[in-house]
């Protein structure tokens, strides 16, 4: 055994000197304190790196070869090796120790998940049916070890460990103690690191999405339960003629010109989920206008209602275009049924003029016929 080995195991026997074993719990406890508020001092993006001191401290003055940090995969099925120190000759782990199928150490897992201290005083008598665990602790030169849980509530998180790779080592009951506060302190400074994570991609996913909406050709508008307005972009501001600090918090009726219409659509909406409707909504300067309105309910993770969304277009310009084609229909129209009406006067006079024609000819034919007779007539009487 080596001399801190000699240590543990004399103090574990109640016979080792008092004020060896005082000195080192008190040392450690002041470590451990000092890692604690290092910690909470430090940026969110400053905790690896404070994790990784924090380890190489601890492991240290508990005099060990490694110190280390695994945390699960969020479905629980790997688990990876995020940090680690190593004493000086000591091979790193680390890379080769990356998600890890946490069925494949089933006997390990087992204490992790009953939340059991996993302590190894010697890997070499491990039982039988932890055979691999002891296959992959011997690959890793390990011949003891001790590990603790890490859980928020009742989910495991992860675990801290430390491994003797030189020497044989039996850890006593308080440094077992000291690991877990040490482990809660890591997960304490993991937390507000992944915490900071979710908020920076939260308020970069509501920054891209408030892009997308504002470079919107289309208005975008959305109201609470109460139909006061939350959302209100840019093509929304350029239509109405309101700046979102002016709408903000107001209710959605002073964009309507009827707000009848307005508490319709918003019913219609709620009760079936989407609508889509023409409406008249009204600018600043009080002007009405046309729009072409899709409203959607909004719901939040656990579906509950929240407030509707709507997405409309101000369609004026194509109303016009719609009344101007209206207009040349019309005016085709007139022109068609006067073009039918003067072709038919057309065709009446037509029919007349061959009436009058063929009536003409008829009596020329008439006139010589009697003028022939009268010619017979004078000969016979000559």
């Amino acid at each position: 055994m080596t001399a801190q080995e000699g240590i543990r195991t004399k103090e574990a026997d109640g016979s080792g000197s008092a004020d060896t074993a005082l000195r080192h719990r008190i040392r450690m406890e002041m470590l451990i304190s000092a890692v604690s508020t290092t910690l909470t001092k430090l940026k969110p993006e400053e905790i690896d790196e404070g994790i990784n001191w924090a380890l190489e401290v601890i492991g240290e003055i508990a005099d060990v070869d490694r110190s280390y940090v695994f945390l699960f995969s969020e479905d629980g099925t790997t688990m990876t090796n995020t940090y680690e120190w190593c004493a000086e000759g000591i091979e790193p782990q680390i890379q080769r120790l990356q998600k890890l199928p946490v069925d494949s150490m089933p006997w390990f897992m087992d204490k992790m998940r009953r939340e059991k201290t996993f302590h190894v005083p010697s890997v070499e008598d491990l039982p039988n049916e932890a055979i691999a665990e002891k296959t992959e602790l011997e690959v890793q030169g390990i011949k003891s070890l001790i590990v603790v849980p890490m859980a928020y509530g009742k989910t495991l998180v992860g675990f801290v460990g430390f491994n003797s790779v030189r020497s044989k080592t039996i850890w006593t009951e308080e440094d077992t103690r000291m690991l877990k506060v040490i482990g809660d302190i890591f997960l304490t400074a993991i937390e507000r690191k992944e915490m900071e994570e979710v908020e920076k991609a939260l308020k970069s996913s509501r920054e891209y999405a408030k892009n997308i909406i504002d470079s919107s050709i289309d208005m975008i508008i959305s109201v609470d339960i109460s139909r006061r307005i939350v959302e209100f972009n840019k093509a929304a501001e350029e239509t109405f003629g309101y700046h979102l600090d002016e709408v903000s918090g107001k209710h959605v009726d002073i964009l309507y010109a009827d707000a009848e219409e307005g508490l319709k659509v918003h019913e219609t909406t709620v009760e079936y989920g989407r609508h889509v409707q023409e409406i008249l909504n009204r600018r600043k300067n009080g002007e009405i206008f046309p729009s072409l309105l899709a409203a959607s309910v909004l719901r939040d993770a656990n579906g509950a209602f929240i407030g509707v969304m709507g997405v409309s277009r101000d369609i004026t310009q194509r109303k016009k275009a719609e009344e101007e084609r209206n207009k040349l229909l019309h005016d085709i129209t007139t022109a068609e049924q006067e073009l039918k009406k003067r072709v038919s006067e057309l065709e009446k006079f037509y029919e007349m003029s061959i009436d009058r024609e063929l009536k003409m000819k008829e009596l020329k034919k008439e006139i010589k016929r009697v003028n022939e007779e009268l010619l017979h007539c004078r000969e016979n009487r000559g």
